[in-house]
């Protein structure tokens, strides 16, 4: 599963389960070399 950050964020936005969503923009976060303090303040 390589996909980019925006892919994720494309999949996250038609997710209908929250925690997966909330998954989702994480990991797309970390994609965006963001670390885990800035991912969870957001």
């Amino acid at each position: 599963m390589n996909q980019t950050a925006e892919e994720l964020l494309k999949l996250s936005r038609a997710e209908k389960n929250a925690r997966k969503r909330m998954r989702l923009l994480a990991i797309a976060q970390f994609l965006e070399c963001k670390n885990r303090t800035q991912v969870a303040n957001q």
